[in-house]
């Protein structure tokens, strides 16, 4: 399991995860939800979860990522650490920074205050190109 933290703390790079952190914290509860409500039509698989409660810790580790500047664009660093590893692209703390999503989220307000509270469909302004705009190195990768 990889562990990217945009509101880490120092450096963390491929760290193991310790005990009594958010991160091990959500990881415990992620495996519970898998076993109920993914796992469970795969026997084999529940009764290895369910047989060692904290499997998903094994060689769980942080990885390098952008980091936040404030404690409200958690969301947006996710959505943009998320978009480069579906893109297949490595991660590390300067693929994006905080410059680039300040400009996403002053945009996407202007975008959803312009469709005055939805009245409009906000997806004719939310393309995938305008998202990835703000993410230089997936906006060069051909689609």
């Amino acid at each position: 399991v990889t562990v990217y933290d945009s509101l880490r703390r120092g450096n963390r790079h491929n760290q193991t995860i310790k005990s009594k952190t958010p991160a091990v914290e959500f990881l415990l509860v992620l495996q519970q939800f898998l076993t109920t409500f993914c796992f469970h039509d795969l026997e084999k698989t529940v009764d290895k979860l369910e047989q060692d409660q904290t499997l998903i810790l094994k060689d769980a580790s942080y990885i390098q990522c952008p980091v936040q500047k404030n404690t409200y664009d958690c969301g947006l660093f996710g959505l943009g650490t998320l978009l480069h590893v579906l893109a297949g692209i490595q991660i590390d703390q300067d693929i994006f920074s905080q410059v680039d999503i300040t400009l996403m989220r002053t945009s996407l307000y202007s975008i959803f205050e312009a469709n005055e509270a939805f009245d409009k469909d906000p997806k004719e302004h939310l393309s995938r190109a305008a998202i990835v705009y703000f993410f230089p190195a997936i906006n060069v990768v051909k689609s």
